[in-house]
């Protein structure tokens, strides 16, 4: 099921949550990006620096691109912005990273990208109370 865009705008407005490391609170949307790196960081081994980075070794690549695609999914922002904030990534990488993802995600395979996928979604909807399909249109 996916949120009206109007309403999503609508929800992150009203909804805050407590960042307990340093008493401010933050929007889903911040919340989203910067534990969105962070859980992908977890999940896949690769450090956040790195997924930052211009670095081009696979699993490096492929952390960032599940970054991509999950804010793709969770976050208002478009395209462009996306990728300002991961990687430093034109709209049209943004895309493409969507479109591998999503092709993993479709045939199940590799199996291991697919599960920390999995997980990765799963965490952003406990975190932020909406679910998404695991699909792009």
């Amino acid at each position: 099921m996916r949120i009206n865009p109007n309403d999503r705008i609508k929800y992150f407005n009203q909804v805050k949550f407590n960042n307990l490391s340093n008493n401010v609170t933050e929007t889903v949307e911040q919340l989203t990006f910067t534990r969105l790196c962070a859980k992908v960081s977890e999940v896949t081994g690769v450090d956040i620096d790195k997924i930052h980075s211009k670095n081009k070794k696979n699993d490096i690549v492929k952390a960032r691109q599940i970054c991509h695609y999950m804010a793709s999914l969770f976050v208002t922002k478009n395209k462009t912005e996306i990728g300002m904030h991961i990687g430093e990534k034109d709209h049209a990488t943004v895309i493409n990273s969507i479109k591998k993802i999503q092709n993993i995600i479709d045939v199940q395979y590799p199996l291991n990208t697919y599960n920390d996928i999995k997980n990765i979604y799963n965490y952003l909807i406990d975190k932020t109370g909406q679910e998404q399909e695991l699909k792009i249109i």
